[in-house]
C-alpha cells in the first residue's frame, strides 16, 4: 500500500507575518555538557538572527541552535508581528498582534527566557522579553526624551525613514510607502 501525501507551497504575507518579537525557551541540549558560564543574551540574539534570517517559525517548534560551540535546545513560546502602521504614521492599536506562524527578518527581536529548572546562566537584555518602546513607533513622543518643538509632521517624517530600516525593501514597496531620504 502506498501512502500519498500532498504537499503545498506556504506563502507569507510579508506585511502582517513578520517577525517582530519571539520569545524563545532555552536549555542545555544535553544535560551532560552543562556548565555554569554566562551566556550573553544579546550576542546569542544576534547570532540566532543571523543563521535563521528569512527562516519561518512557528509556536511550539523545537529546534537546536548551536552558539559558541555548544548545543541548546529552543521552543518557541510567543510570536508577535511587526507593526505595520509604523510605515503610515497610524496610531498604534496598543495591543500586539500575537501569530503562530511567522518569517524572521533581520530587524526580529529574540527574547530568551530560561527552561525551568535549567541551570543555565543567562545575562544581557534579551534574556526576557522587555517592554521596550521603539522610536519608530507612533506613539513615541520626542519631548519625552527632552527634544521639545519637534511637531507631528517631523515626527511621522523621522519615523518613516527609520521604518525603512525595519521592514524589508519588498514590504515597503508593497505598502507603497517611499522612502524619506536626506537623513
Amino acid at each position: 500500500m502506498f501512502l500519498f501525501l500532498l504537499v503545498a507551497l506556504y506563502s507569507f504575507d510579508k506585511a502582517k507575518q513578520c517577525i517582530g518579537t519571539m520569545t524563545i525557551e532555552i536549555d542545555f541540549l544535553q544535560k551532560k555538557n552543562i556548565d555554569s558560564n554566562p551566556y550573553d543574551t544579546d550576542k546569542m540574539a544576534a547570532e540566532f538572527i543571523q543563521q535563521f534570517n528569512n527562516q519561518a517559525f512557528s509556536v511550539g517548534q523545537q529546534l537546536v541552535f548551536s552558539f559558541n560551540d555548544k548545543l541548546f535546545g529552543l521552543l518557541v513560546k510567543d510570536i508577535e508581528a511587526m507593526d505595520p502602521s509604523i510605515l503610515k504614521g497610524e496610531p498604534a492599536s496598543g495591543k500586539r498582534q500575537k501569530i503562530e506562524v511567522g518569517l524572521v527578518v533581520g530587524n526580529s527581536q529574540v527574547a530568551f527566557e530560561k527552561a525551568e529548572n535549567s541551570s543555565l546562566n543567562l545575562i544581557g537584555k534579551a534574556k526576557t522579553k522587555e517592554n521596550r518602546q521603539s522610536i519608530i513607533n507612533p506613539d513615541w513622543n520626542f519631548e519625552k526624551m527632552g527634544i521639545g518643538g519637534l511637531d507631528k509632521e517631523f515626527s511621522d517624517i523621522f519615523r518613516r525613514a527609520f521604518a525603512s530600516r525595519v521592514f524589508p525593501p519588498e514590504i515597503v514597496e508593497q505598502m507603497g510607502e517611499f522612502l524619506t531620504q536626506g537623513w
